[in-house]
């Protein structure tokens, strides 16, 4: 679990320009939630939701 705080810390860093100083003061919950945070496309779909993109309706009909 460690090695993936220091992976964000180091992506924020490299990526983002965030200083150690800066990321580490960060309360650690929600700094994790906003480094793992997807892109809308990337994000897991509910399955009603994904049958009604293909233009289906739910219940069957």
């Amino acid at each position: 679990m460690i090695e993936d705080f220091d992976y964000n810390e180091q992506q924020a860093m490299t990526n983002f320009g965030i200083m150690p100083d800066v990321y580490e003061a960060a309360g650690y919950k929600r700094m994790n939630e906003l480094m793992q945070a997807r892109p809308r496309d990337k994000r897991p779909v509910d399955a009603f939701e994904w049958m009604d993109s293909l233009g289906r309706k739910s219940g069957g009909k």
